[in-house]
């Protein structure tokens, strides 16, 4: 009997198959989910992926030098999922939501009047965390979102609202050495905080480790009193903060779609500071 002889060696078949793999562990960035592409992150040293969105400037192609403010956002409990197919979930609130129904994520920074346009990148956590993600993982999403797009270094800003909330407090009470890699945060109806060591650094966040804080919270959630006690434990520290961290209530509103969402749309300004979140965040950077 003959055998007609592969077409491919064996060194040439694990190529192609390699080269197959790389191309798949990425090929997800081309399908849009909600205007944003679907991405995967690293969340580990072994590097393992996690599914997400990523926002890219307009002008993120053509603009081939320029550096971009980056923004991690963190869903709540509720908008975990898992595959691609998942992600739709995490659309449907926050800053996801927001620029799935039309936002274009840019600001003018009010203190020298340039229009900045942000990169936007949301990890999924899996739906068995029924969680977000915390410190753990976001060490490693960080460093591999600055490593993959053109971040602007001095200018990283991690939000998330409700659990998302308590892992955008655990990216700045893990240590002085990452805490220094953000600029500000914007803990959006903070669910607590995942260990009982970051609750303890709550007092460092402003004056030692100095990160500007801005929290709204819905005035009727029943976590509002623990929002109010993290704002005054960094503004009551020794060494105080530079700035003040700020608490913005939300009239009318407890823990809820109304207060998560609220603050991410551009138009919303608290009474105190007469800026959006976005406006808000571009007034601080790192060196």
């Amino acid at each position: 009997m003959n055998h007609r002889p592969s077409r491919l060696s064996g060194k040439a078949v694990c190529v192609f198959v390699v080269l197959i793999f790389l191309s798949l562990s990425r090929l997800t960035a081309q399908t849009i989910i909600g205007r944003q592409m679907v991405d995967q992150y690293v969340t580990s040293s072994s590097n393992s992926l996690t599914y997400g969105l990523t926002w890219l400037p307009t002008d993120y192609e053509t603009n081939t030098t320029q550096k971009y403010p980056l923004i991690i956002f963190l869903h709540g409990s509720g908008e975990g999922g898992d595959g691609v197919g998942g992600l739709y979930n995490l659309a449907s609130q926050g800053l996801p939501w927001t620029i799935a129904n039309g936002f274009t994520p840019e600001a003018v920074n009010p203190l020298d009047g340039v229009n900045y346009k942000f990169i936007v990148v949301s990890p999924q956590a899996p739906s068995s965390m029924h969680w977000s993600y915390g410190f753990p993982v976001l060490q490693y999403v960080i460093d591999d979102v600055m490593k993959r797009y053109r971040v602007d270094a001095s200018r990283v800003y991690v939000t998330g609202l409700s659990a998302g909330g308590s892992g955008t407090l655990a990216c700045v009470t893990n240590g002085v050495s990452f805490a220094k890699k953000i600029a500000a945060i914007v803990p959006v109806c903070p669910a607590g905080t995942n260990t009982p060591s970051e609750y303890d650094q709550l007092p460092l966040i402003g004056g030692t480790y100095g990160v500007k804080v801005w929290s709204p919270v819905g005035a009727t959630d029943a976590l509002f009193s623990f929002a109010q006690n993290a704002v005054n434990f960094i503004n009551g520290a020794n060494p105080a903060p530079l700035e003040s961290a700020v608490l913005s209530a939300i009239p009318n509103v407890g823990h809820e779609p109304a207060a998560w969402n609220t603050p991410y749309n551009p138009s919303w300004r608290s009474n105190t500071l007469n800026l959006n979140i976005y406006e808000w965040m571009l007034k601080y950077t790192r060196n």
